[in-house]
């Protein structure tokens, strides 16, 4: 049987020691590591459906387990594949997209972050440049967990924190959707790179939002613009959304099903998963 580790990124108190790690909104920490949690438990439920032995030696939701002894219990287990979950951050909070990393003269490595990368673009997702970039010595792509291991390891930084889109959708109101989709990305990706025909068997969270109407009136608009209004609806009505809540001059918006979008104003609406 595969059996596949799944290094979840950092612990549950990177922040705290001064590691960093997360972001800082309206001032309120988010650390990455929940998000990481959130992810690699939903793709181990995936795996294990899909008949994927797992380990996960970093607990999920748990203090940090440091990287040395992560790879060398990987090495000691002899597991198949270390698959590290993370989310990126940059100076720049134009910067957005996801991306896969891989040792640079692995080339099985690289396979499966090229899976990676079509699976996200399969879904609709963007990507950070190609989505592709290669661990080396001497740079700052001189990544331990894969430098380390002795068998394939990719490491994936599955959206930006510092991005106000990709914010939303790591610890935003687009989380639900985000991490089920995130997850079975990686999941198709790891049964592909084996062999294994994907089933997803429709367990956890649907992750689907939809808007309920909270204002006795409330417009719509055509287009991402305030001043495109469209038709107005009324209290208690419900609508499919699309597009996770995103920025527009001020304010957030959500796009609904029948292609308008609405404000995300939590004293307009109500946004919920089911």
């Amino acid at each position: 049987m595969v059996r596949v580790a799944i290094d979840i990124g950092h612990g549950s108190d990177t922040w705290e020691n001064g590691g960093g790690k997360g972001v800082i909104r309206n001032g309120v920490v988010y650390e990455e590591h929940d998000f990481n949690s959130l992810v690699a438990q939903e793709l181990d439920r995936l795996l294990r459906s899909n008949g994927i032995d797992t380990l996960l030696y970093q607990q999920p939701f748990s203090p940090e387990v440091g990287l040395t002894q992560r790879t060398n219990y990987y090495n000691a287990q002899n597991v198949d594949l270390v698959w590290s979950i993370h989310a990126n951050a940059s100076s720049s909070t134009s910067a957005e997209g996801r991306c896969a990393f891989y040792w640079y003269t692995a080339n099985e490595a690289r396979r499966l972050a090229e899976l990676y990368v079509e699976e996200v673009q399969n879904a609709g997702y963007s990507t950070h440049g190609t989505g592709l970039h290669a661990s080396q010595p001497g740079s700052w792509t001189n990544l331990h967990i894969c430098r380390e291991t002795n068998m394939t390891a990719v490491l994936t930084e599955n959206g930006f924190m510092t991005n106000n889109n990709d914010f939303q959708r790591i610890f935003g109101s687009g989380q639900s959707t985000y991490v089920a989709n995130i997850a079975r990305i990686h999941a198709k990706a790891i049964c592909r790179f084996f062999g294994i025909s994907f089933e997803d068997d429709g367990g956890g969270n649907t992750g689907q939002q939809y808007i309920e109407i909270l204002a006795d009136s409330l417009w719509t608009y055509n287009t991402a613009d305030w001043n495109d209004r469209a038709v107005i609806v009324s209290r208690g009505e419900v609508f499919t959304v699309i597009r996770d809540r995103f920025y527009v001059d001020g304010g957030y918006m959500y796009q609904i099903k029948s292609g308008l979008y609405i404000t995300a104003n939590p004293t307009y609406v109500r946004v919920y998963t089911r």
